[in-house]
């Protein structure tokens, strides 16, 4: 049994490293990745809202989900177990304007970098900063 545990978490290991250099998960290699293909994304986000899918779609392994004609978001993670998970990615905002996680209108406040978002009561918080024109970077914590 313990043998067969060792096994599990280093293949587990494994596998969330292969994952870690495939799909851009830190804030840097996001922002990296939207500028060297801003032109190829923009052009997917643009499709996306001409479709306006019901269900999520995938790009490079990513979930992409459809709000609005305004917002189509990608999400490179998530982590944790409801109630304490945390969500990164970036998204398109065809308004170029901020928009809150998953396009719930939430009241941001200009901070230095960006906009930010903190429950009245609980403890739900939403941070995003433009990464250039029409691309947002986010991080969500619920």
């Amino acid at each position: 049994m313990k043998k067969h545990f060792i096994r599990l978490a280093t293949l587990s290991c494994g596998v969330f490293l292969m994952a870690s250099f495939v799909h851009p998960f830190s804030k840097w290699m996001i922002w990296q990745y939207v500028l060297r293909n801003q032109e190829k994304l923009t052009a997917y986000a643009q499709n996306v809202i001409d479709e306006q899918p019901l269900n999520p779609k995938y790009y490079n392994g990513w979930r992409v989900y459809y709000y609005s004609e305004n917002m189509v978001e990608f999400c490179t993670s998530s982590f944790g177990l409801t109630p304490s998970t945390t969500y990164k990615g970036f998204y398109y905002s065809a308004d170029d304007l901020p928009h809150g996680f998953q396009n719930v209108p939430v009241d941001f406040h200009e901070t230095e970098n960006g906009w930010g978002w903190t429950e009245l009561v609980g403890d739900n918080i939403q941070y995003t900063e433009r990464i250039t024109l029409n691309w947002y970077w986010y991080e969500a914590k619920f």
